[in-house]
């Protein structure tokens, strides 16, 4: 087992040797004043846990926590593993030059049929769409739930008022 923070434990040992002492050394008021006769008759007997149990079980609390502020490591090694879901980002730009017939019926329309067979052929990838004209707009971030980022994309209208033109950036 090693430690990522040994400093920790070197730095934690002193307070809690001191607290000990002070624990252990100091005695009640009481016990200054009255003999122990005297307190057995006047105290109320814990039957449960006496007092060096408490501080017994106190100490193991605190050396415990200062272990685990050390953040014990049993076994430090880097792990590869093959991921198997790639993430894919689409960004569709909206803006009005998208209206352009240049393309049968429209480009925003042929960008959304094409977007639609990415979809159709994702089977192990998550996807994300953005839409950006003059700001951008985040469709859907990235997910695998394909039918549902199908309805969104085919619900995604021309008629939208998005800004003029078109920031990339």
């Amino acid at each position: 087992m090693q430690f990522l923070y040994h400093n920790v434990l070197f730095l934690m040992l002193v307070p809690v040797l001191f607290l000990m002492f002070l624990i252990i050394t100091n005695k009640d008021s009481f016990q200054k004043h009255f003999s122990q006769e005297v307190l057995a008759k006047l105290s109320i007997s814990n039957r449960h846990m006496g007092k060096t149990t408490r501080n017994i079980l106190f100490f193991m609390a605190i050396i415990l926590m200062t272990i685990a502020l050390a953040r014990p490591v049993a076994n430090e090694k880097d792990h590869s593993f093959k991921q198997e879901v790639a993430s894919i980002v689409v960004a569709i730009d909206v803006s009005k030059s998208m209206l352009a017939n240049d393309i049968y019926p429209n480009r925003l329309t042929m960008a959304k049929q094409k977007l639609l067979d990415i979809i159709d052929n994702s089977k192990k990838n998550a996807i994300a769409v953005i839409l950006f004209a003059r700001s951008s707009f985040i469709l859907s971030p990235v997910t695998q739930d394909f039918n549902s980022l199908k309805i969104l994309v085919d619900n995604l209208d021309s008629g939208m008022n998005f800004d003029n033109g078109s920031n990339i950036f």
